[in-house]
């Protein structure tokens, strides 16, 4: 978390007030090339006042001054108050999250809230400066989806022809499980030949964990997506749309995959925070139709994004 901003109420003496408004600008790395405005919060006696709106002015005029090339909010897709807040202020929904908030997650302001439910966020996205036009190698079934979402921000993207070559070499994904959110978040550094074994024993692995959610990141610079984006549908993974500049996962964690002879291609390391949740699990990302079926979840997403962040993000809500 960078800086937070809070409001309190004024009292006539000037002794210590409540506080009854929060918000905050919150980024995983200091080299992450986007943050999140987010905690955004207001007491029940302050809605309806203006505060939240005092409380985004100060967060906008601290963007201005900010090196970051974007920022992004995840809006909760069954609190529609929010989504106008911000797509007020510029932030457009360039994806949707599917299941990504916990079912333990309480809401106050949305009624009928079923705790046994994960809920779904649209990835709201602003770009703070202008963006130079990116060569990407895109999914023709694809293309409807990621280049309206592009554009609606002021993205240019700027399809290639696409080449028919097979995935070749070591797979390398960086990948974390968030246990707060239940939920595993996987880059895809590069899907080599083993990258459909590598991404299926991976699915495996976390559903026997019991992780409720896959979200899986390729790269839209990469020649090798669409032939990796083909194997990903295979396997049940289903299309987020846009997510620019994505930061997930945090701390990295590289993995490289085992050849299909069972011959190791290369080293794995992974940080102590992430080999409690995903023990062993060799090469890249795995999503995989999931072992149980969680109460008003959905099979799962993908996005994809351009700027040599990751690119399709690929979920799976079990």
């Amino acid at each position: 978390r960078l800086t937070s901003w809070v409001a309190q109420l004024a009292t006539p003496d000037g002794s210590s007030a409540p506080i009854v408004g929060h918000i905050a600008l919150i980024k995983n790395h200091r080299d992450d090339p986007v943050l999140e405005v987010g905690s955004a919060m207001v007491g029940p006696d302050q809605r309806g006042s203006g505060l939240l709106g005092k409380l985004l002015e100060a967060v906008t005029q601290a963007l201005e001054q900010r090196p970051e090339a974007a920022a992004f909010v995840h809006a909760v897709t069954r609190h529609p108050y929010t989504q106008k807040t911000f797509g007020r202020l510029g932030y457009l929904p360039t994806a949707l999250m599917l299941g990504y908030i916990p079912a333990s997650a309480q809401f106050r302001s949305i009624p009928g809230h079923a705790s046994t439910q994960r809920i779904s966020a649209f990835y709201s996205c602003r770009l703070l400066r202008p963006v130079a036009p990116i060569d990407v190698y895109l999914p023709p079934d694809l293309a409807s989806l990621v280049l309206p979402r592009a554009t609606d921000i002021g993205m240019e993207l700027r399809p290639q022809p696409l080449q028919s070559a097979a995935l070749q070499g070591a797979t390398q994904m960086e990948t974390q499980v968030v246990p707060a959110l239940n939920a595993a978040f996987v880059v895809a550094q590069h899907a080599g030949a083993a990258w459909p074994e590598v991404l299926q024993r991976n699915l495996r692995q976390w559903c026997r964990q019991k992780v409720d959610a896959i979200y899986l990141s390729l790269y839209l610079r990469d020649p090798h997506t669409p032939a990796a984006w083909q194997a990903d549908a295979q396997l049940g993974l289903l299309p987020a749309r846009l997510t620019p500049y994505i930061p997930w996962p945090a701390p990295p964690a590289r993995h490289v995959a085992r050849a299909p002879g069972g011959r190791r291609t290369g080293r794995r390391s992974r940080p102590r925070t992430d080999r409690k949740r995903a023990g062993s699990a060799p090469g890249a990302p795995r999503h995989r139709r999931p072992c149980r079926e969680a109460q008003g979840s959905s099979p799962g997403a993908r996005a994809l994004r351009p700027d040599g962040g990751p690119i399709p993000r690929g979920h799976r809500a079990r």
